[in-house]
């Protein structure tokens, strides 16, 4: 029951530091203690090495998966053209 608290306070904190960060910096983290927290909840004899593995797992997978999707979508920088301004 313990470890519940823990991954939601993990989470918790990587979501107040994305927010006051906002450049996708811990929102992996976060996502990987919620999908650890569910998982301890529905499974709470799970050994502790095993949390840390879901939690490292699916923070690296959408760390890989999804940061350069998310980059490409957020990039607000301009294309260079051949136009020049008058």
């Amino acid at each position: 029951m313990v470890w519940l608290w823990v991954w939601g306070i993990i989470t918790a904190i990587n979501l107040v530091v994305e927010f006051l960060v906002s450049k996708l910096f811990t929102i992996w983290f976060s996502a990987g203690g919620m999908v650890t927290l569910l998982v301890v909840a529905l499974v709470p004899n799970i050994s502790l090495i095993w949390q840390f593995i879901i939690f490292a797992g699916v923070s690296v997978a959408l760390l890989i998966c999804v940061r350069k999707l998310c980059v490409k979508l957020l990039d607000n920088s301009q294309t260079a053209t051949n136009q020049t301004r008058k």
